[in-house]
């Protein structure tokens, strides 16, 4: 038997794929696909060559979300794809949080991807954002703050070093 070995880049797609199809959100056709890859591939560079990433769903009863991240260095951008075709590419760093925040004209299911070494990820209900995922790709996390009953989370926190997890 031959092994194939996938590219570190190849691989972080294929698992953002499974993440999209396991929430929902697969792509829409073809050239959706294609523009994803290649925004993948510049924040894939942009965050560090992480392998590390969130794949969200935004329902359609819901036209906000914001997440507060933080990186464990300024050194590399967070970068997320929201969805609709806008895309963002963030300055974070471990000194303050920095808010992911994207505010919809209409509601619709959508896939929204975050690639980023995170260590800190909040969420308040009081942002009145609803979405759904696992956490447990986002390998970097040492601090995980959700609350509201809005937010539909899952995942195993096995393996990662969280110092610091309010739900």
């Amino acid at each position: 038997m031959i092994a194939i070995q996938m590219s570190p880049l190849a691989r972080l797609f294929a698992n953002i794929k499974a993440e999209m199809v396991a929430n929902g959100t697969p792509f829409a056709d073809s050239a959706a696909e294609a523009a994803f890859r290649t925004w993948l591939q510049a924040a894939w560079l942009d965050s560090g060559c992480t392998q590390d990433f969130l794949c969200l769903s935004q329902p359609a009863s819901s036209t906000t979300i914001r997440l507060d991240v933080r990186t464990a260095s300024s050194a590399h951008r967070t970068n997320v794809w929201w969805g609709d075709g806008t895309t963002g590419s963030y300055t974070t760093g471990p000194s303050a949080d920095t808010a992911l925040t994207r505010t919809y004209a209409a509601g619709a299911l959508r896939p929204v991807v975050v690639v980023g070494k995170l260590t800190k990820l909040y969420v308040a209900g009081a942002y009145n954002c609803t979405f759904g995922g696992r956490i447990s790709t986002a390998r970097s996390l040492t601090s995980l703050s959700l609350s509201g009953s809005l937010l539909t989370v899952s995942g195993s926190i096995t393996g990662m070093s969280l110092t610091s997890l309010s739900l």
